[in-house]
C-alpha cells in the first residue's frame, strides 16, 4: 500500500500546533488509515498500488487524516471544528466517488498495470504439420 500523505501534507489543513498536539505514531497511523480507504476506492479503477499519484489525492488523503486525527481528541458538534471537519471529510468521499465514476485516475497518477500484456508460447506458420 502506498502512503498518499505525510506529516507536512497535513499542512495543507490543519495548523501546525494542532498537528503537534498528535503523537508521531498517531498521525502516521491517521495517514496510513486514510490511504488505505482511498486505495479501497481508487482500485475499483486501477491497479494497486499507485506508483506515482498527484496533489489531488493527497489532497484528499490528509483530509480523511484529519477527520480520523479529530475524532481521535473526541470532538463533537459542540466542537468549532465540527463542521469544518465533517464537510471536509464529506468533500474527499465526493472526490474519490468522482474517480469511480469517471472510471479513471486523476492527470499525474500511474498504477502498477504492467505496460506490456504478456502473452504464452505460439506458433504461426502457414505449413501444413498434420497436427489434429
Amino acid at each position: 500500500m502506498s502512503q498518499y500523505g505525510t506529516d507536512s501534507d497535513l499542512l495543507l489543513v490543519m495548523k501546525q500546533e494542532e498537528i503537534d498536539t498528535y503523537d508521531s505514531d498517531v498521525r502516521t497511523s491517521c495517514l496510513e488509515s486514510a490511504s488505505s480507504l482511498c486505495d479501497s476506492r481508487l482500485g475499483i479503477v486501477c491497479t494497486l498500488p499507485l506508483t506515482e499519484w498527484s496533489n489531488h489525492i493527497t489532497l484528499i488523503c490528509v483530509q480523511l487524516a484529519k477527520k480520523l486525527l479529530r475524532t481521535r481528541k473526541n470532538y463533537d458538534s459542540t466542537s468549532p471544528l465540527y463542521e469544518e471537519t465533517e464537510r471536509d471529510f464529506a468533500w474527499a468521499l465526493s472526490e474519490l466517488d468522482k474517480i469511480v465514476q469517471r472510471g479513471s485516475l486523476p492527470a499525474d497518477c500511474e498504477d502498477s498495470t504492467p505496460e506490456a500484456e504478456e502473452g504464452g508460447a505460439y506458433v504461426v506458420t502457414n505449413r501444413k504439420r498434420g497436427w489434429r
